[in-house]
């Protein structure tokens, strides 16, 4: 993966975690891209550059989060596994 990649991946990621924070403090209705964008530090040009729009950060979220508990359960099945043996 090359730098300007990276870079992508970062910043998709920094509006990914403003919108978990701010969906989970305001909810979906009540979170603005603009609170979005401005949480992140980032311009309505780097968010449309990854989200279509609102509702396409919102499925991103929820696989985001999914993703996670997927992992945490993951992790928590393993440390029950190995403290049975």
């Amino acid at each position: 993966m090359n730098r300007r990649d990276l870079k992508s991946d970062q910043t998709r990621q920094e509006i990914l975690n403003a919108a978990i924070a701010l969906f989970a403090k305001n909810g979906f209705h009540s979170t603005t891209i603009n609170q979005i964008v401005e949480a992140a530090d980032l311009t309505k040009g780097a968010f449309y550059g990854h989200f279509k729009n609102k509702e396409a950060i919102f499925r991103a979220v929820v696989e985001e989060v999914k993703n996670e508990w997927n992992r945490m359960i993951t992790r928590e099945i393993r440390e029950e596994g190995n403290a049975l043996k």
